[in-house]
């Protein structure tokens, strides 16, 4: 499955940018990003991730009812730590299956919707939904960090290596 050494390409990059940076950095709050910081976008990728990961076992899968830890946007640390234990649930990952997705959206009164998924289905939401919000990071850097360097392939899958892309 691609698609998984994929995520762990992204989440590897995710672990780079928090070694990169420092905590102020990840705390700090730009106008290049309408008022939020790097911490909050990296938390917010996380916390899609960890459900992601945890539908792996229970067959269900509902973003909604993600947990916010705010340690994860403020302390970069902490977000080290939980990228490596999503990193570590991704890699058991050995098969696609049919998992359920639950959608529930405040328009329609938190009305809850079952809908058939799958996981490679899944884990390619979460892989575009964090290539998306790394290229929300990497302007925002260069708005307000110039003096940190990304590499080039920062959010970008087309400068993957893919002579150790598994089969699985």
């Amino acid at each position: 499955m691609h698609v998984k050494d994929e995520s762990l390409y992204i989440l590897e990059q995710i672990t780079d940018l928090l070694n990169l940076i420092n905590n102020d950095q990840y705390v700090k709050v730009t106008e290049s990003l309408t008022g939020n910081y790097i911490g909050r976008h990296i938390q917010h990728v996380i916390e899609f991730y960890d459900v992601f990961v945890n539908c792996y076992y229970t067959g269900t899968v509902d973003y909604y009812s993600k947990k916010h830890d705010k340690s994860i946007g403020k302390d970069r640390e902490r977000a080290i730590e939980k990228v490596h234990l999503i990193k570590e649930g991704i890699k058991e990952i050995t098969s696609d299956f049919a998992i359920t997705m639950c959608m529930t959206h405040p328009v329609f009164g938190f009305k809850r919707d079952f809908v058939p998924s799958s996981v490679k289905r899944e884990l390619r939401f979460n892989l575009e939904h964090a290539i998306n919000h790394l290229l929300i990071i990497k302007r925002a850097i260069k708005a307000s960090f110039p003096e940190i360097e990304l590499p080039d392939n920062f959010g970008d899958l087309k400068k993957m290596d893919v002579s150790n892309i598994s089969s699985a």
